[in-house]
């Protein structure tokens, strides 16, 4: 190198900028540093991406660790191994991948995948990044606030189950004050607080009962009074509890007149203790039941629209068919009664049928439906046959959903309870069918005689019994993969049961069949 070096140099000229500088006259070079300040929005959002990238780069360097561990004997790890370790460019992305993102906070925190998006093509302003950061911000907060009132909420109950009903108290207790601490900021949902209503006033009568109970001498309060004492559930100060309780007895003399007026007073207290516990349990009810209709108001309301709805549809359908009923000849079964007079028109019209037969299904199953179609008598009794079954099957359907209707404002305590254990909505094994999934079950059937179904390679069903099987046999198979995935397996399997699901999932078109309709007009 040095060799090429000094030949090129005495063949070869090269002149920095330095030696031709006042030949162009270029003015002197300056380096001028200027530190720019973030906005509090930008410090924020900057401050945001920072700890997710040190927490990314603190798992990457992590795994990167364990990999050298694993590369080396047990045993024979020593701390040259460490400085020994060449990391890859891929490893090496991962880490510069986070300040890559720090950079891009820098600019802008739209600049970057990781930065804000928006509908609008042109970059937002500070005041619009600012409501999307506090959404954000809210939305976390409330994440985090249903996650703690549910853990409060679960190990009330779990004291509940062990019957250690001031622990309880004092669970929920603690969850309502969180609710009512940051009602203004966020929203918790609104089955969360019924529940902390609900509970807390059935349990606040059964502590006053077990801890408030006076005997007949004036004695000390006995049972759970000195636990529960201690988690100051009547809102009566802890050092108050103690001094009408008259604990600190040790040495103290009390004569038999100051006697009687301390034991007057614990009395006195247990019974406003009482009253106040009784008071809160109804208040806690009271707020409970607003709750729960609030709750439950958006719900009647679509129900209600959608009652209206049904109500005149079915009064629709109940006109035409009485306006059927009335009619003393049905036209096509006088239309086939013509054609069965001419021999030739006959044998036409059923070759016809055939071949439209034997052209939608195109299978060998095609030959056994038109077998049913050699005569006019045979098409006749046939699509009787069919509307029939059609109109029993709505009847069915109609009378059980009007049957359901009547029972929307106060559902039976046996249909909750189906509802509740359902081995079909609720995933239980053996649990009962709720009114619904056998309603579900009436409209498939009925579906299925209305409607021709196509599997998804375009072979058509030729019977209902076979679309109803065919139909619950997806149903079950989805359930299957469903429940699969819920029972907390590894991502990757859910994530393979998920996309099994899908293949397998219902895929049959539907085709109206226009001459049931035809009929029915």
């Amino acid at each position: 190198m040095e060799f090429a070096h000094k030949f090129f140099k005495e063949i070869m000229w090269r002149s920095s900028k330095l030696h031709v500088a006042d030949e162009l006259q270029l003015p002197p070079q300056e380096e001028r540093v200027s530190w720019l300040t973030f906005s509090a929005i930008e410090e924020h959002f900057y401050q945001r991406q920072h700890e997710t990238c040190v927490s990314y780069a603190r798992e990457v360097i992590e795994s990167l660790k364990d990999d050298i561990l694993k590369r080396n004997v047990p045993g024979s790890v020593s701390s040259d191994a460490l400085d020994d370790f060449f990391v890859t460019p891929n490893e090496a992305a991962k880490l510069l991948n986070s300040l890559l993102k720090l950079r891009q906070a820098c600019c802008h925190p739209q600049v970057g995948s990781s930065g804000l998006r928006s509908l609008q093509q042109s970059p937002m302003t500070m005041e619009e990044i600012l409501m999307v950061l506090i959404s954000k911000t809210k939305i976390e907060g409330e994440e985090a606030l249903r996650k703690l009132v549910v853990a409060l909420n679960a190990l009330a109950g779990i004291a509940i189950i062990k019957q250690i009903f001031s622990d309880a108290v004092s669970l929920y207790k603690e969850a309502l004050a969180l609710t009512v601490e940051y009602v203004e900021d966020f929203r918790l949902d609104p089955l969360l607080n019924i529940h902390i209503h609900h509970n807390l006033g059935e349990i606040l009568p059964v502590v006053t009962d077990c801890s408030l109970e006076v005997s007949s001498n004036g004695k000390k309060l006995h049972g759970s009074s000195e636990k529960i004492s201690q988690t100051h559930i009547y809102g009566v100060d802890v050092s108050k509890q103690q001094k009408l309780s008259g604990e600190d007895n040790s040495e103290s003399i009390i004569d038999a007149e100051n006697s009687m007026d301390l034991k007057d007073g614990i009395i006195q207290e247990g019974n406003d203790k009482c009253d106040a516990s009784l008071s809160s349990s109804r208040s806690l009810r009271t707020t409970c039941e607003d709750l729960k209709q609030k709750y439950l108001s958006v719900f009647i309301s679509k129900l209600s629209v959608a009652q209206d709805e049904f109500k005149k549809s079915y009064i629709l359908v109940c006109n035409a068919f009485r306006d059927k009923k009335d009619q003393h000849t049905i036209w096509w079964l006088d239309a086939l009664h013509h054609a069965e007079q001419n021999k030739d028109f006959s044998n036409e019209l059923i070759r016809k049928i055939e071949e439209a037969v034997s052209g939608s299904l195109n299978n060998s199953r095609s030959s056994k439906i038109a077998s049913c179609f050699q005569t006019v008598t045979a098409l006749k009794y046939h699509i009787q046959t069919r509307l029939d079954q059609l109109e029993a099957s709505r009847k069915m359907l109609m009378d059980r959903l009007l049957e359901i209707d009547q029972t929307m404002d106060k559902p039976k305590e046996e249909d909750i309870e189906r509802v509740r254990h359902c081995r079909i909505c609720q995933s239980i094994g053996d649990g009962p069918v709720c009114v619904h999934c056998e309603l579900d079950e009436l409209f498939k059937d009925y579906e299925a005689r209305l409607f021709r179904l196509n599997k998804s390679d375009g072979e058509i069903i030729i019977s209902a019994e076979e679309a109803v099987h065919l139909q619950q046999k997806n149903s079950a198979l989805n359930r299957f993969y469903w429940n699969l995935g819920r029972l907390g397996r590894s991502q990757s399997s859910v994530d393979n049961c998920t996309d099994e699901s899908k293949r397998r999932d219902v895929r049959d078109r539907v085709v109206v069949i226009s001459f049931i309709f035809r009929f029915l007009s």
